[in-house]
């Protein structure tokens, strides 16, 4: 056996689960990080989750369990409490004499069933799962709140009086290893990594205090700590992010750094001032979450080619327009990823630096010292680029170094807020620069948005009229889905997200019509006649290929 688990990698390789390259790859990563090989390459997407469990199943000699298939009684749960099953990610699923049997990720860790053995005195047969598998079961039969709903009881247990805001600030530093507050942000920022969170807010309100998380870009309400529990746990978040816990009337920006599951990530602090009391939003980046290749942006064969092509020129702008929180960062990183190579001096400025990303000097502003996008701009010129990466264009100084660097030979890729490609040359001109700038410089611009995806566990086919079908511009005999709930998306139907694109490559006549002025209406009409696709008409197309629903286009594409 112990013969068998050293030579996983390579039973793997021989069996065609993945190659050669893949393994090396994936043992390099885990010198470094430390991880289980086989978080590693399903991390990687060399192997998907289920076939190497399936294959260490037969490897170990361990039965395979598919917990979404089974209904597991309520007294068979209530054998392994509730802290117990979350803390090693554990459910149990059946007893058989003396014995329980459970569902773990790794059975082969002898030493935890020995401590299972001794905290549950019975004896443990394990079976094998997927780890996400556990987690959903954990959430079925425990409750994602229920843990919460403890701390929050014991911090009301435990209060016996009321203290001044000052005073509960001195408590929390003081007693740190106890403070129900420290609990209760731990376990938030735990349960928001492992339900792919993209937000944490915290939301004091006259009578009452709410926690919401934003998933799939849309916010739900979580937990309402009782509102004494408001200061505190403002307070903890302070701490980890190194901010002023005395300071209650300015607003704050900070971030640290965590790992859960093994997996790094950083918490970007906002605390605002309200008439309420302090507002926290925490923002989630789960590095390991996050892929920057073409295949998972959501790019069809028409648009891959055109950012493709554009992304490989030598030089010029390149604009991402839309909203905040319409993964723009993540397309720019994409893209540098693309092209990166050896033979190119890859260097960026941003407002914060969000990924690290191995091979690409990258540099972040801070404002407090002078230390702008135009200033690092007009340094980074000096460390001879070849491409560079400018977070966003928010002023008319920032846009005429962009556009210097590129007349001058670099390929310059940045951000724009605004509703539609075409719209990215007319705010350009907006600001200040000069028409004929704007034409010579920009190469192509890219809007987007994110849609929600439908759930896999739950998708449905739903039927639309013809007459529907025609209003809304997809074909009359066309099949769509939607998702009907489940416990995988917690019953909304949808369960990650995917962007729409409009791509608008810069061709001499819509030079043209830059340097004349045109209007905005002008110039879509002349993209469209150029072979740009919409962001409705890509979202549509996404609703017809099964990914997303009619309800989703309608919420982030206006009609034409």
């Amino acid at each position: 056996m112990a013969k068998a688990k050293g030579l996983l990698g390579e039973l793997l390789v021989q069996k065609g689960h993945i190659t050669e390259d893949q393994l090396n790859e994936a043992l390099s990563l885990q010198k470094k990080s430390g991880e289980l090989l086989g978080s590693i390459l399903v991390k990687k997407k060399f192997i998907s989750e289920e076939i190497l469990v399936r294959f260490l199943s037969e490897v170990f000699e361990v039965e395979y369990v598919q917990l979404s298939s089974l209904s597991i009684p309520e007294n068979i749960i209530t054998s392994v409490p509730d802290s117990l099953a979350r803390q090693f990610e554990i459910i149990p699923i059946e007893k058989k004499g003396d014995f329980l049997v459970l569902a773990m990720a790794n059975p082969q860790n002898f030493f935890l069933i020995d401590e299972l053995r001794a905290t549950l005195h019975c004896q443990i047969k394990a079976k094998i799962a997927t780890e996400s598998s556990i987690r959903q079961a954990l959430k079925k039969y425990y409750g994602q709140k229920s843990i919460l709903k403890e701390i929050i009881t014991s911090a009301v247990e435990t209060s016996t009086h009321q203290v001044s805001s000052e005073k509960k600030v001195f408590e929390l530093k003081d007693s740190m290893a106890d403070a129900p507050a420290i609990r209760l942000v731990n376990q938030l920022l735990t349960d928001a990594v492992n339900e792919n969170v993209s937000d944490i807010h915290i939301e004091p309100q006259e009578n009452k205090l709410v926690i919401r998380f934003r998933i799939d870009g849309i916010l739900r309400d979580i937990i309402q700590p009782p509102k004494h529990m408001h200061d505190f746990i403002i307070s903890r978040v302070k701490i980890m992010s190194r901010l002023d816990i005395a300071e209650k009337r300015m607003p704050q920006d900070g971030k640290f750094p965590m790992k859960v599951n093994n997996n790094d990530v950083d918490v970007r602090v906002s605390i605002y001032p309200t008439i309420h009391g302090e507002k926290g939003v925490l923002r989630i980046l789960n590095r390991s979450s996050v892929s920057f290749g073409l295949e998972d942006l959501g790019f069809d064969e028409e648009n891959k080619n055109k950012f493709t092509s554009l992304i490989k020129r030598p030089h010029g702008i390149i604009l991402v327009t839309g909203p905040t929180g319409s993964g723009k960062t993540t397309t720019l990183y994409t893209a540098l990823e693309t092209i990166k190579t050896s033979e190119k001096n890859l260097l960026t400025i941003e407002d914060p630096v969000e990924y690290q990303l191995n091979g690409i000097s990258q540099s972040q502003i801070y404002s407090k010292i002078g230390l702008s996008f135009a200033t690092l701009l007009r340094a980074i010129m000096r460390q001879d680029p070849d491409i560079i990466l400018v977070g966003e264009i928010r002023d008319l100084e920032t846009a005429e170094v962009s556009i210097r660097a590129a007349l001058t030979g670099h390929l310059v890729l940045s951000t724009l807020h605004t509703n539609d490609a075409p719209g990215a040359v007319i705010r350009l001109t907006d600001m200040g620069v000069q028409p004929f700038l704007v034409s010579s410089s920009v190469i192509g611009v890219i809007a987007q948005r994110l849609v929600r995806k439908i759930c896999p566990k739950c998708k449905v086919q739903t039927k639309i009229s013809a007459d529907e079908a025609k209003s809304i511009g997809i074909p009359p005999d066309a099949v769509i889905y939607h998702g009907k709930g489940c416990d995988a998306c917690t019953n909304s139907g949808y369960k990650g997200r995917i962007a729409v694109f409009e791509i608008m490559t810069i061709d001499e006549d819509i030079r043209t019509l830059i340097v004349q002025r045109a209007p905005l209406n002008d110039i879509r009409t002349m993209a469209k006649e150029k072979g740009m696709k919409t962001l409705r008409e890509d979202a549509l197309k996404k609703v017809v290929a099964g990914t997303t629903t009619i309800e989703e286009v309608l919420r982030v594409s206006q009609d034409e």
